[in-house]
């Protein structure tokens, strides 16, 4: 079994985990693009308004998921897909940015957007692959589905 099928499927299990690490994610970007970036002008052709347009975005994806990991909604698959989704729209919109400011751009932009966007692409492919990993059976995230002895599996919330 390929090891991002083994993972997605742990993940199915703990779901809890992965909107953690992507809320925490989405935290640490609107901090980078909002305050660090700005701070670097001789550095950065990203105009401001556009720095704080995707700060401000990934601020709002860090509040949907870390509210997730802290509600553990009972139909989290669908949850997941939903910041899978707004997770690859902000990518497609960085590139477009990228596109539209070519001339603008330093080193620096593109070393940083292009490597966002390839970090939360993985995180995009991931979390799609445990929201269709999911079962109707699969755990909620507000009970504590049974330990199974082979595996040790089961939800840990």
């Amino acid at each position: 079994m390929p090891m991002t099928s083994v993972l997605a499927e742990r993940l199915a299990r703990t779901p809890r985990t992965l909107f953690f690490v992507d809320g925490l994610g989405a935290l640490v970007t609107a901090l980078l693009v909002g305050v660090v970036l700005p701070t670097l002008r001789e550095h950065i052709g990203t105009p401001r308004p556009v720095l704080r347009a995707l700060a401000l975005t990934a601020a709002v994806f860090a509040a949907y998921s870390l509210t997730c990991a802290a509600t553990r909604p009972k139909r989290w698959p669908g949850y997941l897909r939903g910041i899978a989704l707004a997770n690859a729209g902000y990518c497609l919109v960085t590139a477009a940015l990228l596109i539209r400011f070519t001339a603008a751009l330093h080193v620096l932009d593109w070393l940083y957007f292009v490597g966002e966007i390839v970090v939360v692409w993985a995180l995009v492919t991931l979390e799609l692959r445990v929201a269709r990993a999911a079962t109707t059976e699969a755990p909620t995230m507000t009970t504590r589905a049974p330990l199974r002895r082979k595996d040790h599996g089961g939800a840990t919330w």
